[in-house]
């Protein structure tokens, strides 16, 4: 995927740890700008403080300051990994395998799945090469991306993590475009209904609904 753009999207971040029995929603307008950086203003929120502020929050800090360091550090470039052909997947996708190069919790260890026509990126999954915290001892990510006028970009970012004593939990963040590169988005790819929960698993009461979709 190509370096961060000047970007402003509405976001939806979830999260659950069921042995807890806790969940929680944030919704977030985000604008990305070379510039400046990443900026966020949270638009509204609800359920367990800790997951808000513990995880929520914080993976869009994460990312503000990932993209304040360098656009590129976690690019799927020769520079942050080892890349190998790993031959088509089910779909007849052409899959990539990516090694990081360094010890960072912005890389995945893991694969590229890739369009093989037009080599855009379909999306990334595997596990994270550092986990962000003594507590989560694994974290299993997919990331998924979308062409959208003519930009591939990330629509959905999911994950399971597996914590010490607390079991597993998940998350799921997930993108809606108002503009791109300074231009206001055409059309939006469609997303599931209830992110951030697995098979089997109560979702966290709904927050309202972002701007383009339907209540």
């Amino acid at each position: 995927p190509q370096p961060p753009l000047t970007s402003t999207a509405y976001r939806r971040l979830e999260a659950a740890a069921p042995r807890l029995k806790k969940s929680a929603w944030l919704d977030a307008r985000v604008v990305i700008d070379p510039a400046r950086g990443l900026v966020y203003e949270v638009l509204a929120e609800e359920g367990s403080g800790f997951i808000r502020n513990r995880v929520l929050r914080a993976a869009l800090e994460t990312e503000s300051r990932a993209v304040t360091r360098s656009p590129t550090l976690a690019s799927i470039t020769t520079d942050n990994y080892a890349i190998t052909d790993a031959g088509p997947d089910h779909e007849g996708l052409v899959r990539l395998r990516i090694v990081p190069k360094r010890s960072d919790q912005l890389l995945v260890d893991g694969f590229v799945i890739v369009a093989p026509e037009t080599a855009e990126v379909v999306r990334i999954e595997g596990r994270m090469m550092k986990t962000p915290s003594f507590w989560i001892t694994r974290v299993e990510v997919v990331r998924r991306y979308a062409v959208i006028d003519g930009f591939n970009v990330p629509i959905e970012l999911s994950s399971r993590a597996q914590m010490r004593f607390l079991g597993a939990s998940t998350f799921r963040m997930q993108y809606r475009y108002d503009s791109i590169a300074g231009t206001p988005v055409s059309a939006q790819p469609a997303l599931e209904d209830t992110p951030g929960v697995e098979p089997g698993q109560d979702a966290p009461e709904a927050g309202p609904a972002l701007p383009g979709e339907t209540p």
